[in-house]
């Protein structure tokens, strides 16, 4: 399974890039991963993208990209919909990117 996440948007509006292959981590790291992932409900909170609150102008814009074999699943959402889950998510593909 592969992850795919972009961040844009923000006060320089900035376009960030972060993407984590399952199959290039360990096994433990990969079932953290999975785990993380099914907590995240990211499908749920593409439908639920918050409001953004009244005088916001800079803030981010996600788009997670969750392929898996043929099944691909795209979500977006701004950071007022984030939850604790998947932030971590974000950070831990973020931190991982191309090191694998």
């Amino acid at each position: 399974m592969k992850i795919e996440i972009e961040k844009s948007g923000g006060f320089a509006g900035i376009i960030n890039k972060a993407k984590i292959d399952t199959e290039k981590l360990s096994v433990s790291e990969g079932e953290h991963l999975k785990k993380l992932l099914r907590k995240c409900d990211i499908q749920s909170i593409h439908n639920k993208n918050k409001q953004i609150p009244r005088g916001s102008a800079d803030y981010a814009v996600y788009r997670i990209s969750i392929i898996n074999g043929k099944n691909v699943v795209h979500a977006e959402f701004n950071e007022f919909a984030i939850n604790e889950s998947l932030r971590t998510l974000i950070n831990l593909v973020a931190s991982n990117s191309g090191k694998r």
